[in-house]
């Protein structure tokens, strides 16, 4: 090894030759690229392309490179004036490699995204999503057909390049949360063919199988002790390269994994960056974290590929030894693999035979003639393969989360951040903790956990925190309530899930808790421990959340056949008491954002449902509809910033969430300072003054209706801002001498008062045809308001008419099976039956003979006068208590003067004696009418739904055979509203002329009535008049044969 050569200053360092190998190209920490002329070379050419460089390659005479600023650019060479921009991301891209052919780029970044560059068409035809942290290192299939990528989250994934769909996802790497974190870089390459792909885990390299993607071997030498940090293949795919973090580096042989060549590094530092020579196979150059960069000398291009392989490889052609092959194999039994084995010099207990390999996991090649040849293990068929159609693709499904939390393989991190509080968990090599914090510190004092069982999922309320963990071998997954809010001594309770069940989601209210399985089964308990509901979901779910007596979730509907595209669905509950609960939104979809993910799931504090794809667009439900209020990512301050969204309120319209500078996600320390962001509709020119005015009035309108909905209170605020807000419009409008637009205004006004405010300052701004206008759709809508009206009073109407029948057919009934046990006496307990009781035995003890009104039952020397005798023995009786259920026809008023001793008898002074049995006569009579008038029916009058209904009611009743008559109205009423304009006044036509006439026919009843009776009452007058002028008359003089009538008809009717 030669003395290691300065390039750069402390830190990652890249390296890469160009195609002819004549040069090196290294960047570093210092943003510059630095090209060497040979590895000789002191005098080097400096190119500054920003302030830090991550990688760099080479490819079609220009060389790309990855800087601080998340972009890729070309430069050219070797002047390094730029030449374009690759791409772009929202964070720092720190790993990308070019195809052989230069058409593909592959490129990761710390947003945890992935894009493939197609460079003939500088566009990007794959996002790669998949991963929950920042990428380490991404490597091209040779054939373009896959790709793999390695990330913090400790998954090595490989997927499809031009769909973006997974095909393995491997478990083989140490969680971190960034990548100068992580023990190694992972970068890993592929076989020349492409079957094999090779990653470093730890001190060992697994070698994967391209046809089912399962580690077949782990390669592992005694001189290889720490992790692996980089590799890289030769250009003919014999020999593999590799640099460890403590400076180890080392050469092995593809063919048998055997290590050729072995070095140190001088400093033992560790080796960031390797790179092999495509004209000189001797010679491989590599980089330290110290910008420093060096060279490999080995004599890997004289050796050969194994000795022992090599010689039988060139004997078996040789007919003698292949006879002799041919032989031991069909006369000792002998087996090809034992032939393989012979011919290995088995010195190495990590020596593989690629053959064998192939042999026994691909298909059986059938054209080989010379089964016991070595040389056929790498012959391979030239036969075309017919394929069938290719199966349709899907992307891959989000794993399910926790609304406020950060993810799991976090060494520090959150649980939950919501309204409530904060959960923390802390997990070292020494400690694994959960600290839980309120907000109001009355609500309970922190809470300190060891976390012995290894809980991952925490949901907060203000009764009580839950925690989960996912089961972990032969382990149960458990759920743990601490009801911190009970009254009683026992404040914990918890649950072992079924064999077969692992948690994947939990939340808690105030009142029970919800949990999802990787079974599909939502399970509810009470906030005391009972389980109360179990139920399954129809897909995998995705996330949780609750709020009172509401739940929300989130779950797969199926598989998205749009590339990157999520299928979703969303079920919202009410959870009542004991066993009841309702279905609000069952199952229907969930929008989001054109390849994105579900971010944040929850609850307004008023409890409205909210949610926020990745692209940070916030939504809210609006009458079974998802309407987007918010656009985080408009409000971020750099490209690579994200907003981690806490908590929402309805009433203050803001969005309470956490700005992160450089990531999706906040660190736990420092502790992040919330920022609030406000509610926005999404609409067109929102610079304009009426785009803002249009907003305004959208944005309160829908706080209006949700809080109306959730029946919130204190809402006068809110309502009086819609109103302004629709005046405003309709001024901006008049002012603009838009009188039609300001008529569309008015129309979404449903205050008749706001109208008129309207038509008045339309009239002030001389828009006289606007105010017109305003005036006419005034009276329109007081006649659709009429109409309305008319249908909703038919509708009660008919309904109280269908009660009323079947209130008396129960009475009827009622009364049939009570009759015998009404015959019977009873005791008589109540003031009302003590009425009726006495009312029903004076009726029976009144006498059936008729009595004469006129007989004289006075004393022998009073004259008998002719007719009026009977009122010399009425008494004036004060209404007892039996009586009070009979309403009096007059009320008497007492006069002035001291009562006389004979009061008790209704007696005649001088002329008024027959007055007054006039007066008491006239009135009985029409009390008597009245009484008439009330029992008769009224006509009620026709409106316009009730004989539109009798015309079609037969035609509706085909329509709709398994209707009650109740809802029979209901569809006539909903079918009358639907019917045009036209149509409907035709009918409220008909309606008002058969009113006019029943009308006119009544009318002419009443006036021919009055005029008797003003007859009548002319004649009482002049009746007192006459007598008190006629002295004969003050005497008891006799009645007139008219009057004596009178007084008859009034005895008979009393």
């Amino acid at each position: 090894m030669k003395p290691l050569k300065l390039a750069h200053r402390d830190g990652h360092t890249s390296v890469c030759y160009d195609t002819s190998g004549s040069f090196i190209l290294t960047g570093g920490s210092d943003g510059k690229v630095c090209i060497w002329e040979g590895k000789d070379d002191t005098d080097t050419t400096t190119v500054a392309v920003g302030e830090k460089v991550f990688a760099v390659a080479f490819q079609g005479g220009r060389f790309f490179a990855a800087t601080d600023e998340n972009t890729i650019r070309i430069h050219t060479f070797p002047d390094g004036v730029g030449d374009g921009l690759v791409t772009r991301f929202t964070s720092p891209c720190r790993c990308f490699c070019i195809s052989e052919d230069g058409s593909l780029l592959i490129a990761g970044a710390d947003d945890f995204k992935i894009k493939v560059i197609s460079m003939e068409e500088n566009e990007c035809i794959c996002l790669y999503s998949e991963h929950q942290a920042p990428i380490l290192s991404v490597s091209f299939d040779p054939t373009k057909e896959f790709a793999a990528s390695a990330s913090c989250d400790g998954t090595v994934k490989i997927w499809g390049i031009h769909d973006g769909t997974t095909e393995k996802s491997l478990n083989l790497l140490t969680k971190c949360s960034e990548p100068s974190q992580a023990k190694s870089l992972c970068q890993m390459c592929w076989s020349k063919d492409g079957d094999f792909l090779l990653i470093p885990v730890q001190n060992e390299i697994h070698v994967c199988l391209r046809s089912s993607w399962e580690v077949i071997k782990k390669i592992q030498h005694s001189d290889v002790k720490e992790a692996i940090n980089t590799m890289v293949m030769s250009q003919d795919g014999t020999y593999l390269a590799f640099g460890c973090v403590n400076g180890e580096m080392g050469i092995y042989h593809w063919q048998d994994m055997k290590l050729i060549d072995k070095h140190s590094h001088p400093k033992r530092l560790s080796i960031t960056s390797m790179s092999w020579n495509p004209k000189n196979q001797s010679e491989v150059a590599f980089c330290d974290n110290s910008g420093q960069l060096g060279f490999l000398d080995t004599v890997v291009a004289t050796s050969k590929p194994s000795d022992t392989n090599q010689a039988a490889e060139n004997n078996a052609f040789n007919d003698a030894d292949d006879d002799d092959i041919l032989a031991s194999a069909n006369g000792e039994g002998a087996d090809l693999d034992e032939i393989n084995k012979f011919l290995d010099d088995g010195d190495e207990e990590n020596s593989i035979d690629i053959g064998s390999i192939k042999r026994s996991l691909l298909p059986e090649e059938n054209d080989n003639d010379d089964a016991a040849s070595v040389v056929s293990s790498k012959i391979e068929d030239s036969r075309p393969v017919q394929q069938g159609p290719a199966a349709p693709s899907f992307p891959p499904v989000q794993a399910p989360f926790q609304p406020g939390s950060t993810p799991e393989h976090l060494s520090n991190r959150f649980m939950v951040w919501n309204s409530v509080g904060i959960i923390r968990q802390y997990v070292t090599d020494d400690e694994n903790s959960i600290d839980v914090e309120f907000h109001d510190t009355s609500t309970h004092h922190a809470l300190h956990i060891d976390n012995k069982n290894d809980f991952e999922m925490a949901d907060l309320s203000s009764q009580a925190v839950v925690f989960a963990s996912h089961g972990a071998g032969d382990g149960p997954s458990k759920l743990l309530c601490m009801h911190f809010g009970s009254w009683d001594s026992h404040k914990e309770w918890s649950y072992d899930m079924p064999e077969g069940e692992n948690i994947q989601a939990i939340t808690v209210s105030d009142k029970w808790a919800a949990l999802a399985t990787d079974s599909r089964t939502i399970r509810i308990f009470s906030i005391g421990g009972l389980q109360r509901h179990v139920f399954t979901l129809p897909g995998d779910v995705v996330s949780l959340a609750s709020h009172r007596d509401r739940l929300l979730v989130a779950y797969h509907r199926g598989l998205s056949p749009i590339p990157g595209d999520q299928c979703m669905g969303v079920y919202l509950m009410r959870i009542g008491q004991g066993s009841s609960f309702k279905v609000i939104v069952n199952g229907e979809a969930l929008p989001l954002s054109r390849a994105s993910k579900l971010a944040w799931l929850g609850f307004s504090d008023e409890g409205a449902p909210f949610y926020m794809d990745v692209e940070g667009i916030v939504r809210t439900q609006d009458k079974h509809c998802w309407v987007p209020v918010a656009n985080t990512r408009q409000l971020v301050k750099g490209k690579s910033d994200h907003y981690w969204l806490v908590s929402i309120s309805l009433k203050q319209q803001q969005i309470r969430c956490i700005p992160c500078k450089g990531s999706r996600f906040p660190a736990t320390l420092p502790r992040p300072a919330l920022a609030v962001l406000p509610l926005q509709m999404s609409l067109c020119d929102m610079e304009s003054e009426k785009s803002k005015y249009e907003e305004a009035y959208q944005r309160n309108s829908l706080i209006s209706r949700s809080l109306a909905y959730l029946h919130i209170e204190d809402c006068e605020e809110i309502n009086k801002a819609v109103r302004e807000d629709l005046m405003k419009l309709f001024a901006f409008a008049a002012k603009s001498e838009r009188d039609f637009r300001a008529l569309e205004v008015c129309e979404m006004m449903g205050d008749q008062s706001l109208l008129q405010i309207a038509a008045t300052y339309a009239m002030r701004l001389r828009r006289m045809q606007l105010a017109e206008r305003v005036n006419e759709y005034i009276n329109t809508r007081q006649q659709q308001q009429e109409e309305d009206d008319e249908i909703n009073l038919a509708e009660e109407e008919f309904n109280a008419e269908n009660a009323s029948l079947r209130h008396d057919e129960s009475d009827e009934e009622e009364e049939c099976e009570t009759m015998d046990t009404d015959s019977q006496p009873e005791q008589i307990s109540g003031p009302c039956l003590v009425t009726k009781v006495e009312k029903s035995a004076k009726s029976i003890e009144r006498p059936s003979g008729r009595l004469n009104p006129f007989k004289v039952t006075g004393s022998a020397d009073r004259k008998s006068v002719k007719g009026t005798q009977i009122f010399d023995k009425m008494e004036k009786t004060t209404p007892k208590a039996s009586n009070i259920f009979v309403p009096l026809p007059v009320s008497i008023k007492k006069s002035g003067k001291k009562p006389s001793g004979n009061q008790t008898k209704l007696g005649f002074s001088k002329g008024t004696k027959t007055a007054a049995p006039e007066i008491k006569n006239e009135v009985a009579s029409q009390n008597i009418d009245e009484g008439k008038s009330e029992n008769q029916p009224m006509k009620k009058k026709a409106s316009a739904f009730d004989l539109w209904f009798e015309a079609n009611k037969e035609e509706i009743r085909n329509a709709h055979p398994e209707e009650s008559d109740e809802d029979l109205v209901q569809k006539a009423a909903e079918d009358f509203r639907a019917m045009s304009k036209e149509d409907r006044q035709v009918w409220v036509q008909k309606a008002k002329s058969e009113n006019a006439a029943v009308t006119t026919s009544e009318a002419a009843k009443k006036r021919k009535m009055p005029t008797e009776e003003n007859e009548h009452q002319k004649a009482v007058r002049e009746e007192p008049k006459r007598i008190k002028t006629d002295p004969e008359l003050g005497k008891k003089a006799p009645l007139s044969q008219s009057t004596n009538a009178k007084l008859a008809r009034f005895a008979k009717s009393d």
